[in-house]
């Protein structure tokens, strides 16, 4: 049985480009059986499909805390934040 694995866009958010290449790697590794993901380049006009906000860097918190409250624009935040934020956050390091 064959799907059409749709891949999503994610947006990387203030992570350093060592880090940001490490994350678009495993990500490029997911499983067969759900989503494929593609992390798009800085200078992509593409809107993507969820957000990966550093949060160790308050710029990246403010990059997604800023993002209009009618559009639908889901985030994840990797790492520890001080700042109450209404989307899920994860500890880093990303265990795959």
């Amino acid at each position: 049985m064959t799907t059409d694995r749709r891949p999503l866009a994610v947006r990387l958010v203030g992570f350093p480009p060592e880090a940001g290449h490490a994350l678009a790697h495993g990500l490029s590794r997911a499983p067969a059986e759900g989503p494929s993901y593609l992390c798009l380049s800085e200078d992509s006009l593409q809107d993507p499909d969820i957000y990966l906000a550093n949060g160790t860097e308050l710029r990246a918190l403010a990059v997604i805390a800023s993002l209009a409250a009618g559009d639908i624009r889901p985030a994840l935040v990797l790492g520890a934040t001080g700042v109450l934020l209404p989307y899920p956050n994860l500890p880093l390091p990303v265990q795959w």
